[in-house]
């Protein structure tokens, strides 16, 4: 379990690169407003930050991109709450027809 590891161990920093690396190939495809990852590892306080430098290497200013903090985020609803938000939010539709 991730809260069982030293922050300072070189796992997160692994975890970090393979994030960034997702978030790096969205932006080059998409060219998204906002990128989002929640889940257990992004749950660990240090991790965005970790996910925010491997992800300013990768791009080595190739692209123009907002202000990491802006773009590369956690969700807003706190126990990744968002995704049983989500959850219902498409059900309600589903059950609408819609």
């Amino acid at each position: 379990r991730g809260e069982l590891i030293e922050q300072d161990a070189s796992v997160w920093d692994v975890q970090a690169f393979y994030i960034a690396q997702a978030a790096l190939q969205a932006t080059m495809l998409y060219r998204p407003q906002v990128i989002v990852f929640g889940g257990g590892v992004m749950a660990q306080e240090h991790m965005v930050m970790r996910v925010h430098e491997k992800f300013k290497t990768l791009l080595n200013d190739y692209l123009p991109v907002p202000d990491l903090p802006d773009y590369i985020v956690t969700p807003a609803v706190a126990d990744n709450g968002s995704a049983t938000l989500g959850n219902f939010a498409l059900a309600k539709l589903e059950a609408e027809g819609k």
